[in-house]
């Protein structure tokens, strides 16, 4: 997971599979000064090695949602990072077990969007929402087709979501997909293409 703290202008790297095999995921934290150009590396570890996740600040904390363990499974587990005191505590479990999926940060809210399912045989739909403030997950608006290992930002109240894999149909996204977020019902999310990609 790759996050950009912007009240302190600092980049975080968290977790990943340094060699790309299974069984090689690390817990290990970065944190980097571009103003220092330097980066520091005794921060304390995730509390279990995590690959194929996602990360998303806010507040202080940075939330990682999943991932995949080094026993070869995917996982429910919601990881929390406090910056201020360098120390990390597990929040409510994800609905259901996710890697490689989307994430975007919303007013307070984490979107975790689409990703593999517990079985690791197929791409999802589903769109999970923490809020922060409640400390719950619900369900959100589903988007329109399997997505997993593609790229998602968000700008204001909408959220992009670009590449990806469509695992049920074996094949790669052409299209970006934009979500605006309905400010009166986070949970609705109106979906479209907007774009092909080159």
């Amino acid at each position: 997971a790759t996050v950009y703290d912007p009240d302190n202008d600092k980049i975080y790297m968290i977790g990943g599979t340094p060699n790309g095999q299974t069984g090689s995921n690390v817990p290990y934290i970065y944190r980097y000064d571009p103003v220092q150009n330097s980066w520091e590396t005794n921060l304390a570890n995730m509390p279990d090695a995590r690959g194929w996740i996602q990360g998303g600040y806010w507040n202080g904390k940075i939330y990682v949602p999943g991932g995949y363990t080094n026993a070869g499974q995917n996982s429910n587990t919601f990881y929390i990072y406090d910056i201020a005191s360098n120390s990390w505590t597990q929040g409510p479990n994800l609905p259901e077990a996710r890697l490689a999926y989307g994430l975007a940060v919303w007013n307070g809210n984490i979107y975790v969007i689409g990703g593999v399912n517990p079985g690791l045989n197929a791409g999802t739909q589903t769109v999970y929402r923490f809020n922060i403030a409640n400390n719950q997950w619900t369900s959100a608006t589903p988007i329109p087709m399997q997505f997993d290992m593609g790229g998602s930002c968000y700008l204001g109240d909408t959220i992009y979501l670009v590449g990806g894999v469509n695992r049920g149909a074996s094949a790669a996204w052409t299209q970006v997909l934009r979500g605006i977020i309905n400010n009166q019902n986070p949970d609705q999310i109106t979906w479209e293409w907007i774009t092909n990609l080159p």
